[in-house]
């Protein structure tokens, strides 16, 4: 860890963290995690470096990015929110390009976020996951994650948002920008029109 935050020029921390993040990926493509032996450093059997090596040579540009556990978090409550059919674990999986155990993992994180907002994680086999709460509340949330995670869909890391629906109600917002000569902070703006389709769908239910 120690040779590795010096010749990357960060911090030791920051190494461990990026294990973790490279830990889950591998985990993802249902290969064992980077095995660290006491006194001797970070060790790859050879099998693992040839099957690492033939996934890094694959052109699949959402697989250069690793989502952080606080990403993802965002990412599955986003996915729930404005999801208009029920929402299982393995959609789940797949927005956020990580393991079973890794989406568990991740859903205890958003459980400890959610109460900060008064709002509930629940699942049933029928209706699978749904995150219940005062409305108010759960648009609030929603639109904070989706500002939070806007440059990963800008950077099209991000394919579950219907960026079309977005795009028209944001023309709209910034038509009624222009007339009513009113300014937002950067990037609200889009943010809100995001929010929008979840609010004109609670209203129409």
């Amino acid at each position: 860890m120690r040779e590795l935050a010096e010749k990357t020029g960060v911090s030791r921390r920051s190494v461990y963290y990026d294990v973790c993040n490279i830990n889950d990926w591998l985990d993802s493509h249902n290969l064992p995690p980077l095995k660290i032996r006491r006194g001797k450093g970070i060790f790859i059997p050879p099998a693992e470096r040839i099957a690492i090596d033939a996934l890094a040579d694959k052109k699949d540009d959402r697989n250069e990015y690793i989502f952080s556990p606080g990403e993802r978090a965002k990412i599955i409550a986003c996915y729930i929110i404005q999801s208009k059919t029920p929402v299982y674990v393995e959609q789940l999986m797949e927005a956020c390009i990580v393991s079973r155990n890794t989406i568990f993992s991740d859903i205890q994180i958003l459980i400890r976020q959610l109460h900060e907002y008064n709002a509930k994680l629940s699942y049933a086999p029928k209706t699978g996951y749904k995150i219940t709460g005062d409305v108010i509340h759960v648009r609030a949330l929603y639109f904070l994650f989706f500002d939070a995670l806007r440059v990963l869909l800008e950077n099209g890391q991000l394919s579950f948002f219907n960026r079309d629906e977005i795009n028209a109600y944001f023309q709209r917002l910034s038509e009624v920008k222009a007339e009513l000569k009113v300014d937002y902070v950067e990037g609200n703006l889009y943010s809100l029109a995001a929010l929008l389709p979840i609010m004109k769908d609670s209203t129409d239910g």
